[in-house]
């Protein structure tokens, strides 16, 4: 069984991170490593093969709809992340013009490298940082409610992620 690198965050140091970001770290990790693994080996038919029925987004678009969101979150927390795609993958944006969409591989290097930006801020955030309000979309109107909603943002879109890579032939995500 092939074996994937430590992804980034799961390398963060507990004593340098505050207490209220310990479980999403770990949420940050996995996805980081999911993200990742369930855009290997899909061709590019598969990455735009739209789920049954034709409802809803193929993998691709989704892969650029979850890194440009992160790639948000990561400004929010002060790292200015422009991506080369620009404002495609909007949230509730057309997927119907698929030329344009960058390849997977221009995809998966944004992501890796807005996680390891996202590690670097995640350490320093201290309590005020968290508990501040934020202008970021979040569960609560803080930077922690804001860190939150994008770790479950990440892992809801993995998640369909899993589900079309099984759907187009392709081995399981996990298990």
């Amino acid at each position: 069984m092939r074996q994937c690198p430590p992804p980034l965050l799961s390398r963060l140091r507990a004593d340098r991170m505050n207490p209220h970001l310990e479980g999403l770290a770990r949420i940050f990790a996995a996805s980081d490593r999911l993200f990742v693994r369930a855009l290997e080996g899909a061709d590019r038919d598969a990455l735009l093969r739209r789920p049954p029925g034709g409802a809803g987004n193929p993998m691709l678009w989704i892969a650029g709809h979850a890194t440009r969101v992160r790639s948000q979150v990561v400004r929010s927390l002060g790292h200015e992340h422009a991506l080369a795609w620009g404002d495609q993958f909007n949230r509730g944006g057309s997927s119907a013009d698929d030329s344009q969409w960058p390849e997977v591989g221009v995809i998966i290097e944004a992501w890796q490298s807005l996680a390891a930006e996202l590690q670097t801020r995640l350490e320093a955030l201290g309590e005020d940082d968290l508990l501040g309000t934020t202008e970021a979309p979040s569960l609560d109107g803080t930077l922690l409610g804001a860190v939150a909603l994008l770790a479950f943002h990440d892992a809801y879109h993995v998640g369909q992620l899993g589900m079309l890579r099984a759907n187009s032939g392709l081995s399981r995500l996990v298990g």
